[in-house]
């Protein structure tokens, strides 16, 4: 939960609701093409959100420092 909300601030409320389907609708489609038994959950969107913060957190680490 702690994540999901730090996530929203950066994200915004529409763009974190266009990644949560479509990490969602995804991931569960990816396990059901590659596996004889899948399960349908919200396990995608976990894995998901944690590769999301890692991606936004190398994203501002990597940025320049501005000059004041």
């Amino acid at each position: 939960m702690l994540i999901g909300f730090n996530f929203e601030k950066i994200m915004g409320t529409l763009k974190l609701a266009l990644f949560w389907a479509l990490s969602i609708f995804g991931g569960n489609i990816f396990g059901a093409l590659t596996s004889s038994q899948y399960t349908v959950g919200s396990d995608p969107y976990v894995f998901a959100l944690f590769g999301g913060m890692i991606g936004i957190t190398l994203v501002i680490i990597s940025r320049p420092n501005p000059v004041p």
